[in-house]
């Protein structure tokens, strides 16, 4: 039992060394440039690697005690981000929730064409619950 203890806690700490160097490899210029970053590449192959420890450790270790065990790792990942990648500016992140971020107008427009583009299926609906309204307005009469 204790060699799937060890596993968990191996799954945990794989996970949390895959998480850091994602974010070490988000800063590159683009997202292209990242997918291809060694960090980022590495770090994907860690978080493969914990997904395996973890699952062997479930073959022995009950869902109720190995959950919990990886809230560790929330706490790692609060530690590491603000020692390794510095305060979070909290400026900045109320600007973004406020929506004053540096894509919202990107999103805005996005959404504005979706609405625009949707708008003859919409049509479409209205048109076929008319017509079926009529039709049924008939075969009842």
């Amino acid at each position: 039992m204790t060699f799937y203890w060890v596993t968990l806690f191996a799954a945990i700490a794989t996970s949390m060394a895959g998480q850091t160097l994602l974010k070490a490899g988000a800063g590159v210029a683009d997202f292209i440039a990242q997918l291809f970053d060694w960090r980022t590449l590495i770090g994907l192959c860690l978080y493969g690697g914990a997904a395996v420890f973890y699952i062997v450790a479930l073959r022995r270790i009950p869902m109720s005690r190995a959950l919990p065990c990886t809230a560790i790792s929330y706490v790692a990942a609060a530690l590491i981000g603000h020692y390794a990648f510095g305060d979070i500016d909290w400026d900045e992140f109320h600007e973004v929730i406020k929506g004053h971020g540096p894509c919202n107008r990107d999103r805005m427009r996005t959404r504005t064409q979706a609405w625009d583009d949707g708008a003859w299926v919409r049509e479409a609906a209205t048109a076929h619950a008319q017509k079926r309204a009529a039709r049924e307005a008939r075969e009842a009469a």
